[in-house]
């Protein structure tokens, strides 16, 4: 009786240890079979951003993406009363933020904190300096474009250019309606994980007559219209 018990254990072990070996032996992969880690590229914008002209714009302080890719935007201080203006995009749709009292038409100091401890979780600002397309980001300016906006009014296009091909822009955000003033990039940025393509333009006609404006577009949708 103890020799059966004895060998039932022995044939048990063998079986466990059997088990063992194959499960091993499924986990263990070759390393010519793993797929090569995709090719990472340079993020190149053409021309470089032009540098914030001083002077009566108001332009945006802060600008980008959050930390975890989740929400592009900007914030910027009027020279008027020195209220405080944001504008976040995200997968929700966009949100606009301001210190102002709608009753008393004042800075709201709870307001103004609240928006600083708000940026301050997000931490917006530049992306990684790579991405996994081998293209250009492009942008340029144009007059009156009567497809996008009122006459006179100038155009900010962004797009992409793919080797060998002609750059394409569906990005577009008009200026100043009934104003031919100027508009500039202040931010052009790729998100954190590379899918998404964010853009800050800036509006200007004059002294007290800045318009900041965010769009953000999937980088798929952006390279289908350079195909």
């Amino acid at each position: 009786m103890r020799r059966s018990i004895g060998m039932k254990r022995v044939l048990v072990l063998l079986a466990l240890v059997g088990c063992t070996r194959v499960d091993e032996a499924a986990v263990r992969r070759d390393p010519a079979s793993a797929p090569p880690p995709a090719e990472l590229y340079p993020v190149v914008i053409t021309p470089s951003l032009p540098a914030l002209e001083q002077g009566m714009m108001d332009h945006a302080d802060v600008f980008g993406w959050s930390r975890d890719g989740a929400v592009f935007g900007f914030c910027q201080t009027d020279g008027g009363m020195g209220a405080r203006h944001c504008t976040l995009h995200s997968s929700s749709g966009a949100e606009s933020l301001d210190d102002v009292d709608p009753a008393t038409h004042e800075i709201d100091p709870a307001k103004t904190a609240a928006i600083a401890a708000r940026m301050k979780d997000l931490a917006l600002g530049p992306t990684a300096p790579k991405w996994r397309h081998q293209v250009e980001v492009v942008w340029k300016t144009s007059d009156a474009d009567l497809m996008h906006s009122a006459p006179g009014a100038p155009v900010l296009h962004v797009g992409v250019r793919a080797p060998g091909k002609e750059a394409v822009y569906p990005i577009t955000l008009a200026g100043l309606p009934g104003i031919h003033g100027s508009v500039h990039p202040e931010i052009i940025a790729v998100s954190p994980d590379g899918t998404m393509l964010g853009v800050v333009a800036h509006a200007y006609g004059g002294e007290f007559t800045d318009r900041l404006m965010v769009k953000v577009m999937p980088i798929s949708k952006v390279l289908a219209a350079a195909e």
